[in-house]
């Protein structure tokens, strides 16, 4: 059984890795609506915050070397019930262009890292040399 390397990339100032990759794949952790100084973006507006999430994400996901149409699996992770609709409608903008739908599962969270936050998305997408 042979083996292949694991790419870790981290961000200055992150205790964990963006991403990880290996055996053709890779994995993107949690994005969500912060700011490169930190500010959450669209306090209170989940369908802002999913906007920022789902474009953080595609940027680690061409970052690591594929493309928002490689994306096999999708989590989306949510505060409260009512901000579904709005989540799921940015999902479905953000993947238009691409015409493609990843298998996804969406999770009603209690809260996230920063309360004023509303969304979270991470994935695992299939290597572009792969």
């Amino acid at each position: 059984m042979s083996s292949s390397p694991i790419e870790v990339v981290h961000v200055d100032g992150a205790s964990y890795a963006t991403s990880t990759s290996g055996a053709g794949l890779l994995f993107v952790s949690g994005q969500v609506a912060l700011a490169d100084g930190g500010s959450v973006v669209g306090r209170g507006d989940a369908s802002k915050q999913a906007e920022f999430a789902f474009l953080a994400l595609f940027n680690a996901v061409q970052d690591g070397g594929s493309s928002p149409e490689r994306i096999l699996k999708l989590g989306i992770f949510v505060v409260g019930t009512d901000n579904i609709n709005a989540v799921r409608e940015s999902r479905d903008r953000a993947f238009e262009p691409y015409d493609h739908r990843p298998a996804s599962t969406l999770l009603v969270v209690p809260a996230l890292v920063d309360s004023d936050l509303l969304v979270e998305v991470d994935c695992v997408a299939l290597l572009e040399d792969a």
